[in-house]
């Protein structure tokens, strides 16, 4: 019997669309009958479309305007403003995921981080009709200023997870975590709050990292680099995903270049703006090339001899797999990349994590310099997430 899947890719840069689309493939293998449909925003969407999946028309009404808007030249994102000033969106946004799901009576639905979607689901369970799954990678927000606002603000997000628990979430609507449950902080997630780690042993299944490709096909940089069509000069490659967040990061490297090219006179520095950044426009210097949006950027991550990108999980978990030198930069104000994301990379000793504002275009130069082309040994990792989360998934629905 064909069963109909809603399956929200709640990222709002490219962030989780892989590892969705990884999820989405797996599940196709446990049940070939399902009926997949996809809800998102740009550029998602157009990753799944290019992918070949069915995105419901809905999906192009929802925008990230207020992250654009945000977003600055300083390498820095204000999770906590953002959550302020998209509360009133959030619930809207929550009423039209219910009326979606009742118009094309869906069977199931699966939620990558769909935060409105939990969100409503807290405060109304009774309008859950359809059983489905959430899936997470960090468990608690902070406040990263001293705003009396942020505080609060982290507190009151954080209430959410709190009130999940104690109401005791309903079997048929599961949680999975990609990770594992060390990942998740031990302490409480604010005043009067439930341990964060307690909340995480209730509710989820961990599964592990999700890695979307197979890291034992990259293990020869030299060949990659030729078949992408690099040289055989060291390779500098600077990304920063799918919003405008980390724009000054491509400046910074384009800076730093001619610093590093006096050391490494043959080195080579790619940027990768993504679908948000596009090439022409940042001033860059002689011998720095600029790409917009490449498909497949972790065989580019593969060839390179450095990487310097944003402190997203994804890209440095890929970075990691790769066993690939890379230089990360947190998104300051952001919980998630200064706290989470770092540290998982520690616990797997990966990566050199540096501070945007604190980094002058000559020190970047001396930390790039001293890890084009190091040999790295990163600790190993379970990457089989995106597999043992479909079979959490087809047991489910």
């Amino acid at each position: 019997m064909t069963k109909k899947i809603l399956y929200i890719s709640g990222s709002i840069g490219l962030g989780h669309v892989f590892r969705d689309l990884a999820v989405a493939r797996e599940l196709r293998k446990l049940r070939p009958e399902i009926d997949l449909y996809w809800l998102a925003e740009p550029p998602v969407t157009q990753v799944l479309a290019e992918a070949g999946e069915k995105v419901l028309p809905d999906a192009y009404a929802f925008n990230n305007e207020l992250v654009n808007k945000l977003s600055g030249s300083e390498n820095q994102f204000n999770v906590m403003q953002f959550f302020h000033l998209s509360k009133d969106s959030t619930m809207k946004t929550f009423e039209e995921d219910m009326k979606i799901i009742k118009r094309e009576n869906f069977d199931f639905v699966i939620a990558d981080e769909a935060y409105e979607l939990s969100t409503g689901y807290i405060q109304y369970p009774e309008k859950f009709e359809k059983p489905g799954i959430m899936m997470w990678d960090f468990v608690k927000w902070y406040s990263m200023t001293n705003s009396p606002m942020d505080r609060i603000a982290a507190w009151v997000i954080n209430r959410f997870y709190d009130k999940g628990y104690k109401m005791k979430q309903r079997p048929e609507f599961l949680s999975i975590f990609f990770g594992e449950l060390e990942d998740i902080p031990d302490e409480r997630l604010g005043l009067f709050l439930i341990n964060a780690r307690d909340w995480g042993r209730e509710f989820c299944t961990f599964v592990g990292y999700p890695i979307h490709f197979n890291p034992k096909q990259y293990n020869n940089p030299a060949e990659i680099k030729e078949r992408l069509g690099y040289g055989k000069e060291p390779l500098i490659l600077c990304a920063i995903g799918g919003t405008r967040v980390g724009v000054g990061l491509l400046d910074l490297c384009a800076r730093a270049y001619p610093l590093i090219k006096k050391e490494v006179p043959n080195v080579r520095m790619v940027l990768v703006g993504g679908p948000a950044v596009q090439p022409g426009s940042l001033e860059l210097p002689n011998g720095v090339v600029m790409h917009g949006y490449l498909p497949k950027l972790y065989e580019h991550f593969a060839a390179c001899d450095l990487a310097i990108v944003l402190g997203g999980g994804s890209t440095t978990l890929e970075l990691t797999v790769l066993k690939r030198p890379f230089i990360y930069f947190p998104l300051e104000k952001h919980s998630e990349q200064m706290l989470s994301v770092s540290h998982v990379l520690e616990k797997h000793r990966a990566g050199v994590k540096m501070l945007f504002s604190k980094t002058t275009p000559e020190m970047l130069a001396k930390e790039a310099i001293s890890n084009i082309g190091k040999k790295v040994e990163y600790l190993d990792m379970p990457i089989d997430g995106c597999k043992k989360a479909a079979e959490v998934i087809a047991k489910s629905i």
